[in-house]
């Protein structure tokens, strides 16, 4: 299994950027608060609130990552990318 890491800038328009396939799987929180996250095809916000410090994972696959509602900071997605023989 290998990794992918991108640093992540909230958005309220653009999927993650930086991940292939435009989501992320795991954000490691640097700094507490809330994260405001799409998934799939949903162009709707779902805001976790007080998220700690440390590795946050997704319920889901996120695309979004909004600027409007995420109060979190120092983001880093990452995705465990799977090799299939």
């Amino acid at each position: 299994m290998s990794t992918n890491t991108f640093a992540i800038t909230p958005t309220d328009s653009t999927p993650v950027v930086g991940s292939p396939g435009g989501s992320v799987g795991e954000i490691y929180v640097g700094v507490a608060g809330n994260l405001a996250l799409s998934f799939g095809a949903d162009t709707t916000s779902t805001v976790f609130l007080s998220v700690p410090i440390g590795w946050f994972k997704c319920p889901e696959l996120a695309t979004i990552v909004w600027a409007t509602g995420t109060t979190a900071t120092n983001l880093v997605g990452i995705n465990r990318l799977t090799n299939s023989f």
